[in-house]
């Protein structure tokens, strides 16, 4: 009763066909069903020739079909493959749409990229409830680099909303997966991580993004907008900040990085827009 509550407060699943000009699809085995995946390349014309790989997970209602270009655009020149999933019950992958389907699922669709890139650079990149399976992910595989926007503590921000004096929020929150926990999982991950975080956001509030930024056990940086909502797109000012600070993560998850560029420090970007 409890988990289908919490599954269906949270998850916003659809079937329905979504036409991708620009992605192709492709499956991987998952549980007897498949995972569906829809892949781009970027300044490549197939795998063999990129340079870094992407792995890419959406919020609560995105569809992989939709997946942008986001974080590649903020390096043109660099040959990419970018991976975007649709967990189970959403599109064409197959199962329920369930909290505790995502880690497994995530984790298969890491295990065939890391297959596909075969010791070149693989980047994890969440917003959301994204930001939860990039962090869960993070913490058990070996990826190099992680790039989060408004990343949540699910049962915090659970508490939050609905109050921590009300039974029914804290009988919900205890119901998530324990796997699931940004905050256990940000303090034990190790790999450099970009955190994207919004002022304005009213579904992830800002105090509990900054939680699992401080939690963080590798080597990060924050910029933090704060005039920006949840689903805010970057502006041209907002990607202007952010772009030495992805390509302080992209130098440091390329073969060869300086041990000082990946140094263990916070540094913090507040902008006032």
């Amino acid at each position: 009763m409890r988990k289908f509550a919490l599954d269906r407060l949270i998850l916003r699943p659809t079937r329905q066909t979504v036409f991708s000009y620009s992605r192709k699809r492709m499956t991987v085995p998952y549980l007897g069903g498949e995972l569906e995946i829809w892949h781009q390349c970027h300044g490549c014309q197939s795998a063999s020739d990129a340079e870094l790989f992407v792995l890419k997970f959406g919020g609560t209602s995105s569809r992989a079909e939709r997946s942008g270009s986001h974080p590649v655009d903020f390096w043109p020149g660099l040959p990419t493959v970018t991976w975007a999933l649709n967990p189970p019950g959403y599109g064409g992958s197959t199962g329920d749409a369930s909290l505790r389907s995502l880690g497994h699922a995530a984790r298969c669709a890491f295990d065939a990229i890391h297959r596909e890139a075969n010791g070149r650079p693989v980047l994890v990149s969440g917003s959301s409830l994204g930001a939860v399976i990039s962090l869960y992910v993070s913490a058990r595989c070996p990826i190099d680099g992680l790039i989060v926007r408004n990343p949540p503590a699910i049962r915090e921000v659970i508490l939050r909303r609905y109050g921590w004096w009300n039974l029914g929020a804290h009988w919900m929150g205890s119901g998530v997966p324990r796997d699931l926990c940004s905050l256990r999982n940000a303090a034990t991950s190790s790999m450099p991580a970009l955190f994207v975080t919004s002022g304005k956001d009213r579904v992830v509030p800002p105090d509990c993004q900054h939680q699992v930024f401080y939690q963080y056990g590798g080597p990060k940086r924050q910029v933090h907008f704060d005039r920006a909502g949840h689903d805010s797109p970057l502006t041209p000012r907002q990607r202007t900040t952010l772009q030495p600070l992805a390509d302080w993560l992209l130098g440091s998850i390329s073969p060869g990085a300086c041990k000082e560029t990946a140094a263990n420090h916070d540094t913090i970007v507040s902008c006032c827009f």
